[in-house]
């Protein structure tokens, strides 16, 4: 692949998308395991994953701030693939 394909991980992402992406993955798999949570009625881990997506969020937020200040436009989709790695690491 090259650095100009957007399924690249080594060169298509600007350290602030790159950070966003890795701050999203994050968040998402908070989600996942708040959503598990409220299944099964489990609220006292529901009230800690709660806390812990409240500060993620807050991270994600300042990583979006980023990317608006940087010279290189961030491609949405090359978020995307980096975020769905994250999530499904190899392994």
């Amino acid at each position: 692949m090259s650095a100009t394909d957007p399924t690249d991980s080594t060169g298509t992402l600007t350290p602030g998308g790159q950070r966003f992406a890795e701050h999203y993955a994050h968040t998402l798999a908070l989600m996942d395991r708040l959503a598990r949570s409220v299944e099964e009625g489990n609220w006292p881990f529901a009230a800690d994953v709660a806390g812990e997506a409240s500060t993620a969020l807050d991270e994600l937020s300042t990583a979006a701030s980023v990317l608006t200040t940087e010279a290189t436009a961030t491609v949405p989709a090359a978020v995307l693939d980096i975020t769905d790695r994250l999530a499904r690491p190899e392994g």
